[in-house]
């Protein structure tokens, strides 16, 4: 997959909103969240020669630490919000156990990031609060 990431790094860059880019991620606070972003394009399906942009992902990083003896219990928690939650998918890096939501979304040729963007970290702001309300129950 390739990563081309400047329709993020400019809607960020018009916004006046800090940013740093590591390997291929794009790390910046926005409506006062921490959020990974990338833009990626196939290597191969999808892609013209015009370098068509197939995605945009956008990623809510640390919602929560699960201890180990918790993580079969979370692992069905966010099974069963993945089947609830629309476009938000909740993971939980095997790893460190920490659990992550993330969405991402195709991308047409002339993208609205104006749109685009804060329509996705709503849509991560109301999937971390659909986790927190499924945890209390």
């Amino acid at each position: 997959m390739k990563y081309d990431n400047r329709l993020l790094t400019n809607f960020l860059d018009e916004c006046n909103i800090k940013y740093e880019v590591e390997d291929e991620t794009v790390s910046f606070e926005y409506d006062g969240r921490y959020l990974y972003g990338y833009v990626y394009n196939p290597e191969k399906d999808g892609e013209d020669e015009d370098g068509f942009v197939s995605g945009l992902a956008l990623l809510l990083p640390g919602i929560r630490e699960v201890a180990p003896f918790d993580v079969k219990k979370y692992l069905k928690l966010i099974n069963q919000l993945n089947q609830d939650v629309p476009l938000a998918k909740f993971e939980l890096d095997e790893e460190t156990n920490i659990i992550h939501i993330n969405v991402a979304v195709p991308l047409d040729s002339s993208p609205e990031m104006d749109d685009l963007i804060p329509g996705l970290v709503r849509t991560l702001v109301k999937a971390h609060n659909v986790f927190l309300e499924a945890e209390q129950k």
